[in-house]
Order: C-alpha cells, then sequence, then structure tokens
C-alpha cells in the first residue's frame, strides 16, 4: 500500500491564530478608547458563574 502523501506546507499554529484575528477583525467591532482584554479578570468570571 503506497505510503500517504503529507501537504509540503502545514499550517501553524501561529498561521491558525492571524486567520482567527483576520476574521474577528472583518467584523470591524468599535472598541472604548485604552481597552484592554483582561485574561486574568475573564478567567475569574468563568469560574464565578456557578
Amino acid at each position: 500500500m503506497p505510503e500517504e502523501k503529507k501537504p509540503a506546507v502545514a499550517e501553524t499554529d501561529a498561521d491558525k491564530r492571524n486567520a482567527a484575528l483576520e476574521r474577528v477583525r472583518a467584523f470591524k467591532w468599535e472598541l472604548p478608547d485604552g481597552w484592554k482584554f483582561d485574561r486574568e479578570e475573564a478567567n475569574s468570571r468563568e469560574t464565578n458563574s456557578d
């Protein structure tokens, strides 16, 4: 049985991240001046939502 060929160019995690960011940018959301995502705050809300 012939060996399965792999694609010459593999999609990296960075490629996937950049593609996802482009999809988000396409929404053209307007955020307040100075807004910054806070991962710690978001994670604490997720665990305290019981």
